[in-house]
């Protein structure tokens, strides 16, 4: 059955009407029950949510055959307590998700909700994790928008190409992510291809043009390379940075949940690994988790956790 702190923490998620973390504790209860044999009450744990989880009411999108090699559909996984930022950018983050919700509100005085997103930084730094956060959070199908297949696959007609896909875009409701965005939105250069910059400018008039009821979410680790004219398309531009100690000491918390026990020092592992990146903190966490449970252990020690931080931290150094 559910541990004492499992039931806490699907009361305290109850009160503070966190539905995203009810859920993930309810599943982690589920898992637990089914590695004790008890398959039937776990299945019964994971139908009553079934119909109600946070994507469950999301108009579903199909992917024609001639567009499944630009166009992917997704699964995110990412819930908005999960999503660890500095105030100012959970504020910004947060405006995006209120405008869409009361985006008729705006519309009846002429104005539009934030719908083309800019999201700059360094790898793992929580891009992808927003735009997850986006979609489940306002209940919108995912969809991740191949730009280096557009380029390579289709050189000499990738203009067309994209037209297709916001054509696509327009009759289909859903959260676009065009990830690593400089792809396709370089700098336009005097060496450039003829080719290249025409599908730079298609892309920018694309963007323009779009006015349809998606949310599109751009990404790019190298935002001093795109195209200055770029930036004026987008809605919003938010700039993400490496996490600091109180960063990492709450994705600590939020990866671990229930598997935390009091007397672990997640401060002092913060402290050791500040240069960290929240995707690498993540996965030390779930690397914690996952030694735990195949040692036999119901939650995560002190000596497990610094060790799957150290053996992320040296294979960090092994890619440098």
């Amino acid at each position: 059955m559910a541990t004492a702190e499992q039931i806490m923490s699907l009361i305290r998620s109850h009160t503070r009407d966190d539905r995203e973390h009810f859920y993930t504790v309810a599943l982690q209860i589920a898992s637990c029950e089914a590695r004790k044999g008890h398959k039937t009450f776990a299945d019964d744990i994971r139908k009553a949510f079934k119909s109600d989880t946070p994507t469950a009411k999301s108009k579903q999108v199909t992917i024609p055959d001639d567009m499944k090699d630009v166009l992917a559909l997704c699964a995110p996984d990412a819930f908005r307590n999960q999503l660890v930022l500095g105030d100012v950018n959970k504020k910004r983050v947060e405006r995006i998700m209120h405008e869409y919700v009361q985006q008729e509100v705006l519309r009846q005085h002429g104005l539009s909700n934030r719908r083309k997103i800019l999201l700059a930084g360094p790898p793992g730094t929580g891009k992808t994790m927003t735009a997850g956060v986006l979609a489940n959070t306002l209940r919108l199908p995912m969809v991740a928008v191949r730009l280096d297949m557009i380029l390579s696959r289709y050189m000499g007609e990738s203009s067309a190409k994209l037209h297709q896909v916001f054509e696509y875009i327009a009759n289909n409701r859903a959260l676009y992510l065009f990830d690593e965005f400089d792809t396709l939105g370089g700098e336009r250069g005097g060496n450039d291809i003829g080719e290249m910059r025409r599908v730079l400018n298609t892309l920018l008039l694309c963007i323009e043009q779009d006015k349809s009821e998606s949310l599109l979410v751009a990404a790019t680790n190298k935002p001093n390379m795109l195209d200055r004219a770029i930036f004026r398309r987008f809605d919003d531009c938010i700039e993400y940075t490496m996490p600091d100690k109180d960063g990492i000491s709450q994705i600590i918390r939020n990866s671990l949940s229930t598997f935390l026990t009091e007397d672990i020092a997640v401060d002092s592992v913060a402290r050791s690994y500040e240069k960290m990146s929240c995707a690498d903190v993540v996965s030390a966490c779930h690397d914690a988790v996952k030694i735990a449970l195949l040692e036999g252990k119901k939650q995560v020690t002190q000596l497990i956790l610094e060790q799957s931080f150290a053996e992320r931290s040296a294979a960090i150094k092994l890619q440098e």
